[in-house]
C-alpha cells in the first residue's frame, strides 16, 4: 500500500513539519445511484455513504502509552464547482479519504473544467480570524501560489465533537450545486484537527445589513426567494439547518445571499421523519422545539419568517429581552408584533411562516413559492441565479 506523508499541526518556528508516514485509506462513494428508500417508499435525494471500513480500532502510541482512537474518516475531497448536470456531480464525487493519523496530500478526483484545491494546510496562507466557536475557528486564507481567497474552518478533534464534524462535512457535500448555500472546496485532516476549505463570501451578513436600516422591499423579496431555494435544496436531501438567522446568511456582494454554518444541522429527516434534539438560538426557535416536542423542517420555515421580520423591521417579532423565561413565553403565546405600515402581502407571508402550529405553517403546509409575495418571481431564473 502506498504510504503518504503526514502533516502534524505542530509549529516549529512558525512552520508546519512532517512527522510520520501513513497509509492511503478508503474511498467515499457518491450515493447518487441510491435513488430509493428501503422498503419501496419512493425516491429520495442522494446522500453520501461511506463504503469502506473505519479506523476506530487503530492503536497509536502517545507519549509511550497505547491509546485507542475512535475517530472515523472525515473524507478528503477535492473541489467540484457548481455543475449543471447531476451526472457530472456523480462522476466527480468519488474521492480519496484521509487516514486517522494523517493530513498529508491525497489523490483528488480529476474532473475536466473544475478547480482543484490542495489537501494540505501548508498550501494555504492564513490571514485573519473570521469567526470563532466552541470547537474551532474560521480563518480567512489564500492559496500559497495565488491570491484566491477561501475560508478555512479549523476544528479541533475531540471525542465530544467528532460526530458534529463528520455531520457538517456531509451536509456541506450535500449543499454542493445550490448557489445559495456555502460551497465546500476541500476537506482534510491532521491528527489533531479537521480542515474544511470553503468559498469566501465577502459581503457581510444580513445582521450587518440591518444595522444600516431595513432592507428595501424588492431586495427583501429577492433574498427571501433565494433563501427558500436554499432551504428546499437541503430539505429535499433530508437536512434541516436548525440555525437560520440573519448572522448565518451572508451577502455575496453581487446582490445574492448564501446560507452558512451547517454545524448543528440534522440529517435523514425525510417524509414524516422527525427529531427531538434541541439546537439553535432560542430567539429563533420554533414553539415545538421550545416545548421539547418532535419537529421537522417546519423549524427552518419558522426561523425564515423570524429572519425576514427582522430584516424589514430591524427588530424581533416577539419579546427579546434578557429574561429567558419571558422570551420563551412570548414565542409560545404572543402574536407577532407587526408594525402598522407593513406591506400586506409580506405580513400575510410572515403570519403563515410564524404559525405556532407546525402542521399549519407555510412551507410544511402549502407551497411557499405560490405565495402572492412571490407573484413576480421567476423561480427557474432564481434556481440558476439569473434573477
Amino acid at each position: 500500500m502506498e504510504r503518504r506523508p503526514h502533516l502534524d499541526l505542530v509549529k516549529d518556528g512558525g512552520l508546519l513539519r512532517n512527522t510520520e508516514e501513513i497509509p492511503q485509506t478508503s474511498l467515499v462513494k457518491s450515493a447518487a445511484q441510491c435513488s430509493h428508500k428501503e422498503g419501496g417508499r419512493g425516491p429520495v435525494a442522494p446522500r453520501i455513504i461511506k463504503i469502506r471500513r473505519n479506523f476506530n480500532r487503530e492503536e497509536i502510541k502517545v507519549e509511550g502509552r497505547v491509546k485507542k482512537r475512535k475517530w472515523r474518516n472525515v473524507p478528503e475531497t477535492g473541489n467540484i464547482e457548481e455543475k449543471k448536470k447531476e451526472d457530472e456531480i456523480s462522476k466527480s464525487s468519488k474521492v480519496t479519504a484521509a487516514s486517522e493519523e494523517g493530513g498529508g496530500e491525497a489523490k483528488r478526483p480529476r474532473v475536466a473544467g473544475t478547480r482543484s484545491f490542495p489537501l494540505q494546510i501548508s498550501s494555504y496562507r492564513l490571514h485573519e480570524e473570521l469567526g470563532k466557536g466552541a470547537f474551532g475557528k474560521v480563518m480567512l486564507a489564500s492559496l500559497a501560489d495565488s491570491s484566491e481567497r477561501v475560508a478555512i474552518k479549523i476544528i479541533e478533534k475531540e471525542d465530544q465533537n467528532k460526530e458534529l464534524i463528520e455531520r457538517e462535512a456531509r451536509v456541506l457535500e450535500a449543499a454542493r450545486g445550490c448557489p445559495y448555500l456555502c460551497q465546500l472546496h476541500a476537506a482534510f485532516q491532521t491528527e489533531r484537527e479537521v480542515f474544511l476549505v470553503m468559498e469566501h463570501i465577502r459581503g457581510g451578513s444580513l445582521l450587518d445589513a440591518i444595522t444600516k436600516g431595513p432592507l428595501r422591499m424588492d431586495t427583501l423579496i429577492c433574498y427571501a426567494a433565494e433563501m427558500v431555494c436554499g432551504l428546499q435544496h437541503l430539505h429535499a436531501k433530508g437536512i434541516v439547518h436548525r440555525d437560520i438567522k440573519p448572522v448565518n446568511v451572508l451577502m455575496t456582494g453581487k446582490d445574492h445571499i448564501k446560507i452558512i454554518d451547517f454545524g448543528i444541522a440534522a440529517e435523514n429527516l425525510f417524509g414524516q421523519s422527525t427529531t427531538s434534539c434541541s439546537h439553535g438560538t432560542d430567539l429563533y426557535l420554533a414553539p415545538e422545539v421550545l416545548m421539547k416536542k418532535t419537529y421537522d423542517a417546519g423549524m427552518d420555515w419558522w426561523a425564515l419568517g423570524h429572519t425576514l421580520f427582522s430584516l424589514v423591521t430591524c427588530r424581533m417579532p416577539f419579546y427579546s429581552g434578557a429574561d429567558k423565561e419571558q422570551r420563551i413565553n412570548s414565542i409560545l403565546h404572543d402574536p407577532p408584533a407587526f408594525p402598522m405600515c407593513m406591506n400586506s402581502r409580506l405580513k400575510d407571508l410572515l403570519q403563515k411562516l410564524l404559525e405556532k402550529d407546525p402542521e399549519k405553517r407555510l412551507g410544511v403546509h402549502g407551497n411557499i413559492r405560490e405565495h402572492p409575495l412571490f407573484r413576480n418571481i421567476d423561480w427557474t431564473a432564481v434556481e440558476s441565479q439569473k434573477l
